[in-house]
């Protein structure tokens, strides 16, 4: 079964570049590692799905194997699909079809319990796979909205800005003869779009989510989160280094604090998604409890006698 899956993944060519040699799974994803920065991530992700299997050994061990043939079902579903990926030359439907493949030869060897007890481990490999048709659908439109929501923000506390498409300028100053992006000028390119960061943090939401919480709709809330978080870390990026080249200098914007910003970004996500973890893990129940009794006695305490 392993032998299978991995000469599956190491032998089928199914990236054919323009130039060169075609790739397996393996070396496509590889490949894409290397040359897309949205995609960098997906190097730790079998790393994660190996360390989560693992964690999972001693419960799977206990585990009765009782295999189905729904598994051998799937497995010739996800072997339809590989072919169908394979012939279209679509390696992102290889990729999806090799893990309903491994799932399947999963429920077919193990049973039911195992293929529960490993479903987000499995699922977790979606991360590992590219992903750049996502800029094409979200890319530009993130452009616009961070640069629109951060003007909004910049105007908000006292830095004058107006927006030109994607880009961001600081307001015209008739009075000291300033032109319109004379104190600063910058723009919204695809790196600040906020797509970089969510692909790495809506991955760190997921596995947060699992190991933090156990009813299923705090994990879906707290992954549904990583998105309006992404754009919040991006958010504080983008008017921070206008609010810096405003206030100190544009070429110091521009130059070292833009690379500090872009770690600031996963600063102010992840300090966000803890919070809200946080808030999802607190005794709101306990905590009305004690407001009420504080608001009931203080109604009714008796006031003082003069």
């Amino acid at each position: 079964m392993g032998l299978g899956l991995v000469l599956l993944a190491t032998t089928v060519p199914v990236f054919r570049p323009y130039e060169g040699n075609p790739y397996p799974l393996v070396g496509w994803l590889a490949y894409a590692w290397g040359h897309s920065a949205e995609s960098r991530h997906g190097v730790i992700v079998p790393v994660i799905v190996a360390w989560l299997v693992w964690r999972k050994r001693h419960d799977l061990a206990a585990l009765p194997r009782e295999g189905t043939w729904l598994g051998v079902i799937m497995v010739a579903i996800g072997a339809a699909l590989f072919w169908l990926g394979w012939k279209g030359d679509i390696h992102y439907v290889n990729y999806m079809a090799f893990l309903v493949i491994m799932g399947g030869l999963v429920l077919a060897r193990f049973g039911r319990r195992w293929f529960h007890e490993l479903l987000f481990p499995g699922a977790f490999l979606i991360f590992a796979m590219p992903m750049p048709f996502l800029d094409e659908v979200l890319g530009f439109r993130l452009r616009l909205f961070m640069a629109s929501a951060s003007t909004g923000i910049l105007n908000l506390v006292g830095v004058e800005s107006v927006r030109r498409g994607t880009a961001i300028y600081s307001a015209m100053d008739p009075s000291l003869g300033l032109p319109e992006g004379r104190i600063f000028s910058l723009d919204v390119a695809d790196p600040c779009s906020g797509l970089n960061s969510l692909f790495a943090l809506v991955m760190l939401t997921a596995l947060y989510a699992h190991l933090t919480q156990r009813r299923p709709w705090k994990q879906w809330f707290l992954f549904l989160c990583a998105l309006p978080l992404a754009v919040l870390g991006n958010m504080f990026r983008v008017t921070s280094i206008a609010i810096v080249a405003a206030g100190i200098d544009q070429k110091f914007a521009s130059g070292p604090y833009h690379t500090l910003a872009g770690y600031l970004v996963f600063v102010v996500a992840i300090g966000s998604m803890l919070l809200v973890g946080k808030l999802l893990d607190a005794d709101w129940r306990s905590w009305f409890r004690r407001l009420g009794r504080r608001i009931d006695h203080s109604i009714h305490r008796p006031s003082d006698a003069y």
